[in-house]
């Protein structure tokens, strides 16, 4: 998302708002040591159903492919 400016704009991120590469690792692996990706997948989950949404695929990486319909 950091290289092309009209994903960016489509996702409503502010550049200058996105934690550095660095960051996000270190959040991503504190989610897997304390084994809580699967209630952070679980609660998104929760609220997508609510909006009826469903999640179809799903990986635990930050790189995440989901497809809702």
């Amino acid at each position: 998302m950091y290289e092309i400016a009209s994903m960016r704009h489509f996702a409503l991120i502010n550049i200058d708002a996105v934690p550095d590469e660095t960051t996000l690792l270190h959040f991503r692996h504190l989610l897997e040591k304390h084994r809580l990706t699967e209630a952070l997948f679980a609660t998104i989950n929760q609220y997508h159903a609510a909006k009826g949404l469903t999640l179809k695929r799903a990986c635990t990486e930050f790189n995440v492919m989901v497809s809702l319909t």
